[in-house]
């Protein structure tokens, strides 16, 4: 959701090589993820947990002006969540995003 501006501003604050290819093997798969993130309004990660396996999501939180200020998330601690709480946590974050 950031402007070219602040994406240039957060990329050379935390260059990819170092903070970003630890998480993603290629900044290909990144930009495909913010991508499908952009799509689908919410973020949904594949990424280990240093507390262990667990299921996140999260969802930004717009300004009037359309910026995003801030998100909300939550997470379920397991790897074999059913897809029907997944879809509650990912509808109970969108809601709480847009009423705040």
């Amino acid at each position: 959701y950031a402007s070219p501006l602040l994406a240039r501003k957060l990329e050379q604050a935390a260059p990819f090589e170092v903070h970003g290819k630890p998480h993603w093997k290629s900044r290909l798969q990144l930009d495909d993820f913010l991508k499908k993130t952009r799509r689908l309004g919410y973020c949904l990660p594949h990424l280990q947990s240093p507390y262990g396996p667990l299921v996140a999501v999260a969802a930004p939180i717009f300004s009037a002006g359309h910026e995003v200020i801030a998100s909300i998330g939550a997470y379920i601690p397991g790897s074999k969540i059913p897809k029907r709480e997944i879809d509650q946590m990912i509808s109970l974050c969108r809601s709480c995003a847009n009423k705040l």
